[in-house]
C-alpha cells in the first residue's frame, strides 16, 4: 500500500476491488448514521462532505438507463474508491470520519491503506472508556440495518450477539475482558450464524459433527486481540447493565451473561494472573511476612514496589484455599498501607483461559488514576431501606471527579429475590439510585471474598471502617475477608493521568 493513496490500478482482481470499496462504503454508511444521531458535525464539516459528493458526481456521472448490472456494480466500486481517495488526502476529515466508528468497523477501516491505519491507531489510543455488555433470554437487541444481511440467523442463535456488539457498542480496544455467565449459558454450545463470528481458529472443540458449535465466551474471545486476556466465570446467576445504562438487572435463573471490557487508561495499571494448585500451595507454606516481593512478582506479575488499590480474587473452592487467599491478601494489604479494596468469590467453572488449569485467578489495579471504595452487605441487611443506607454510605465515600467508573457486585446465591421476600433487584436498584451513570456487573456465587473500604473523599485519606466505628489495627492485621450470605460491592473510579501499564500472567 502506498501511503496516502488508493491506486485502483493496483487492484487487479475484481473481488479485491469489491472488498476495498465495500470497506469504504461501509465506513460511510456507519459514519453517516452516527453523525446524524449524535449531531456532532458542524456546518463546515457538512460542507466538506457536500463538496465530496459534488466532486464524485462530476467524476462519475453516467446514464444509468443504458448500463448493465455489471457495469453499475463496477461504477459503484470506483465511486466509493474515489471517495476513499479524496478523504485519504484530507487527514483531518479522515480522522473525523473514522472517530465515529465502533471498534469492529474501525479495525476494518484500518486495513484500507497506511494513512487510514495511522488514523485508526491514533483514534484507538485516544479511547479510554470502559465498555460493558449484557444479554439475557428476555432481551432482544435491534439489529442495525448494515448487519442484517450478515446475521440472518440472529433470532435463532446467540452466536451473532458478540459480533454485533463489537460492531455497534464497543469503541475502546480492550486489554481485559471479564465475563460472568449463568450456569445454563456457560455450558451451552451455540451454532455459528456466519463466518464473521466463527471462533474456530481459537476454539478448543470444533468437531465437524457439531456443526461448528462453540461456547458463548469463545465468540467473545474471537472479537478480542490475541494479547487481551479473558476471564469467564460461571455463577448461579449474573448481574449486568445494558450498554446504554437503561437497565441494571439481577438475573438469578435466566440464561444470561454480562461482560466488562477495560481498555488502557491513563494512570491505571492492570495485572491479571492465574495460579494452578501447585502455585497456590506456595502461599500456604509461607507466612504473610514471608511472602517477599520476589515471590509475589514471580506468581502474580505484580512488581515488588507496586501499591495495589483493588484486588479482584476468584477461587475454585474457598474451603481448600482459605489460607492461600488470606496470606496473599495480607501480604498485598500490608504493602498498600491498608488502602486496598478486595472483592471476588468462588466460581463454579472457569473459561477463557486455555492453559494451566487454574484454581485461582486475580485482577489487580494500581496507579494514581484509580480510586476505589467498597462495602459489604451482611445478613442483617434484609430490606430496601437497609440496602439504601449502605449504598448512601458508599456514595459519600467515593471521589466526585473522575473520567469513568464501574461497579462490581458479588452476591451469595441465597440473596437476591429470596432474601428480600420476593422483591427483585433490590441491591442493584439501590446502587443505581446513587450511581446512575455507573454500570454494575457481577454474579451470584457460593462464597464471597471482600472487605469494607471507605475512603475519606474530602481529603483522599483512606480509613478502615469496621461494622460500627473506625478501629486502629496493627499493620498486616487484615479484617475478615471470607464470607457467606453476603454481597460485596466495589466502586472503581478512573481519573486521567499520564502513564498506563497492563501485564498478563
Amino acid at each position: 500500500m502506498q501511503k496516502g493513496h488508493i491506486n485502483l490500478s493496483n487492484i487487479t482482481h475484481y473481488k479485491e476491488m469489491e472488498s476495498s470499496a465495500m470497506c469504504v462504503q461501509s465506513v460511510f454508511q456507519n459514519v453517516d448514521k452516527r453523525l446524524c444521531e449524535t449531531g456532532k458535525v458542524h456546518n463546515s464539516n457538512e460542507d466538506n462532505i457536500l463538496d465530496i459528493n459534488s466532486h464524485i458526481s462530476d467524476e462519475s456521472s453516467f446514464n444509468a438507463t443504458n448500463m448493465t448490472e455489471e457495469t453499475s456494480n463496477v461504477q459503484k466500486i470506483e465511486t466509493n474508491s474515489l471517495l476513499g481517495s479524496y478523504i485519504t488526502k484530507e487527514y483531518e476529515l479522515l480522522h473525523l470520519v473514522l472517530s465515529h466508528l465502533p471498534l469492529g468497523d474501525l479495525n476494518a477501516a484500518s486495513q484500507v491503506c497506511r494513512t487510514w491505519n495511522s488514523a485508526a491507531a491514533s483514534i484507538r489510543r485516544s479511547r479510554i472508556s470502559p465498555h460493558w455488555l449484557l444479554w439475557h433470554s428476555g432481551q432482544r437487541l435491534l439489529i442495525p440495518e448494515q448487519y442484517r444481511s450478515k446475521c440472518l440467523n440472529y433470532s435463532e442463535s446467540m452466536a451473532s450477539v458478540p459480533y454485533l456488539a463489537f460492531h455497534e457498542y464497543v469503541y475502546s480496544e480492550p486489554v481485559l475482558a471479564l465475563m460472568f455467565a449463568s450456569h445454563n449459558m456457560f455450558r451451552s454450545r451455540v451454532l455459528c450464524a456466519n463466518k464473521n463470528s466463527c471462533p474456530a481458529p481459537i476454539s478448543t472443540h470444533n468437531d465437524e459433527e457439531d456443526g461448528h458449535k462453540h461456547r458463548v465466551w469463545e465468540y467473545i474471545k474471537a472479537e478480542l486481540q490475541p494479547s487481551c486476556p479473558m476471564i469467564c466465570l460461571r455463577g448461579y446467576g449474573i448481574i449486568g447493565t445494558s450498554p446504554d445504562l437503561s437497565e441494571t438487572v439481577e438475573l438469578e435463573t435466566s440464561k444470561a451473561f454480562s461482560i466488562l471490557l477495560l481498555p488502557e487508561m491513563p494512570g491505571v495499571n492492570i495485572y491479571t494472573f492465574q495460579l494452578n494448585k501447585n502455585q497456590t500451595s506456595r502461599f500456604d507454606h509461607l507466612s504473610p511476612h514471608g511472602l517477599g516481593a520476589d515471590v509475589i512478582e514471580e506468581l502474580t506479575g505484580i512488581p515488588g514496589g507496586e501499591t495495589i488499590r483493588c484486588l479482584l480474587l476468584f477461587c475454585a473452592d474457598s474451603t481448600f484455599f482459605v489460607s492461600s487467599i488470606t496470606n496473599l491478601v495480607t501480604a498485598l494489604y500490608g504493602k498498600s498501607d491498608e488502602r486496598m479494596a478486595v472483592a471476588g468469590g468462588v466460581f463454579a467453572e472457569l473459561g477463557g483461559i486455555m492453559e494451566n488449569f487454574p484454581v485461582m485467578v486475580g485482577v489487580a489495579f494500581s496507579g494514581d488514576g484509580v480510586s476505589v471504595a467498597s462495602t459489604v452487605l451482611g445478613s442483617t441487611v434484609r430490606s430496601e431501606r437497609a440496602a439504601d443506607r449502605v449504598m448512601q454510605e458508599l456514595k459519600a465515600h467515593t471521589v466526585k471527579d473522575y473520567n469513568s467508573s464501574i461497579g462490581l457486585m458479588f452476591a451469595c446465591v441465597g440473596r437476591g429475590k429470596q432474601h428480600y421476600r420476593g422483591k427483585r433487584n433490590v441491591e442493584s436498584a439501590a446502587f443505581r439510585k446513587y450511581f446512575p451513570k455507573t454500570p454494575l456487573i457481577g454474579y451470584f456465587g457460593n462464597g464471597e471474598i471482600g472487605l469494607k473500604l471507605l475512603p475519606d473523599a474530602s481529603d483522599n485519606i483512606q480509613e478502615r471502617v469496621g461494622s460500627s466505628k473506625v478501629t486502629k489495627r496493627r499493620r498486616n492485621d487484615v479484617p475478615e475477608i471470607m464470607h457467606s450470605y453476603t454481597t460485596i460491592i466495589v466502586h472503581l473510579a478512573f481519573t486521567k493521568n499520564n502513564t498506563t501499564n497492563h501485564t498478563h500472567r
